[in-house]
């Protein structure tokens, strides 16, 4: 009914979190004040580097069907200590909406790549490249 792919994203890449805006700060002091009632997740601070997975749905019939092996992937990553789980997709896309229930915190993101052969052209076609391959 569902497949998803994940992978320690650690594994190609370092993330080390420069600085927090406005909105993370604030969510960052929120769940430090809920983590004295109950277990919560935690906005690594400033020159933390990020534990993570990263998480590739391949197919699913229905959200609910992903939110079951959202739910496993997520308990797979906290028995090894990862603390995040990233997901890259367009806002407002049908599979998010297997994300519910799930703390979810939607930020902008630069990718900075280098191109390995400056003589190539690529063309005005998408290109879809899986992460393992950054």
């Amino acid at each position: 009914m569902a497949c998803l792919g994940f992978w320690d994203w650690s594994k190609i890449t370092h993330i080390t979190v420069q600085t927090l805006d406005l909105k993370l700060r604030i969510l960052r002091r929120l769940l430090d004040l809920a983590r004295i009632f109950r277990p919560m997740p935690r906005v690594v601070p400033p020159g933390s580097s990020l534990k993570q997975w990263a998480v590739t749905p391949m197919a699913f019939k229905t959200p609910a069907h992903l939110a079951t092996l959202l739910r496993y992937a997520n308990n797979q990553a906290l028995e090894r200590g990862i603390e995040q789980i990233v997901c890259i997709g367009e806002q407002g896309h049908r599979l998010f909406q297997g994300a519910k229930g799930f703390f979810r915190a939607d930020v902008t993101a630069h990718l900075y790549v280098q191109a390995l052969q400056p003589d190539i052209v690529l063309g005005d076609a998408p290109i879809f490249m899986d992460g393992i391959d950054l």
